[in-house]
């Protein structure tokens, strides 16, 4: 007879597994349930831990992405043109219509992010340059030109630079239009195609 369960074997016939009437489950400790409960909750109980230790994993994760020591809103901005613009030498591309400003750093009448927080930040920007026309804008960081977008001459195509910038508080960083001659940047009304963002990866 099988103590826990209470059932004979599977080779043992008959009523052999009788002795006087006596059920053999009645040789099953009353502690051994208890035990069995005792053991689930302590599952539970090194899951809950592993969980908990999962979660403030996560949590140290994200406090590395946002910067170490950092615990503020994280700058960030992203603008678009609402119409195309035409550009002179040495003219800032104006990206008018503003969809995220955390930290204000970006001005719409300058085209300019001021650094609010130092840091590394992600700079992204893409441009379209008319069908048949000429385009040619750089990315500046204060004074300083850095890379460059060429759309070609067909078809409307556009140019897109991302950058990682180590930026000081009060940096600047613009796009410029670079050419002696007037270019435009093109925009089809609703299409908010040109576009300039950025935001803080690591304090």
């Amino acid at each position: 007879m099988n103590a826990r369960t209470g059932k004979c074997p599977d080779f043992i016939t008959g009523d052999s597994c009788q002795i006087n009437n006596f059920d053999a489950k009645n040789l099953i400790p009353n502690y051994y349930e208890v035990d069995t409960e005792i053991s689930r909750n302590n599952q539970d109980n090194v899951t809950n831990v592993q969980e908990h230790d999962l979660f403030k994993d996560l949590i140290g994760m994200m406090k590395k992405i946002r910067g170490s020591g950092y615990n503020g809103d994280i700058p960030a901005f992203s603008a678009s043109l609402s119409k195309s613009q035409n550009l002179g030498s040495n003219t800032n591309v104006l990206f008018d219509k503003v969809w995220t400003n955390v930290g204000n750093g970006y001005s719409t009448q300058t085209g300019v992010f001021t650094v609010p927080t130092g840091g590394l930040y992600q700079i992204s920007c893409t441009v379209v340059g008319a069908s048949g026309k000429t385009l040619r804008v750089h990315l500046w960081k204060n004074e300083q030109k850095t890379v460059g977008l060429y759309p070609n001459l067909a078809n409307f195509n556009s140019a897109t630079l991302n950058m990682v910038l180590d930026l000081k508080e009060g940096d600047r960083v613009y796009i410029r239009h670079g050419n002696s001659q007037s270019e435009l940047v093109y925009n089809e009304p609703g299409t908010d195609s040109s576009m300039f963002s950025g935001y803080l990866i690591s304090k």
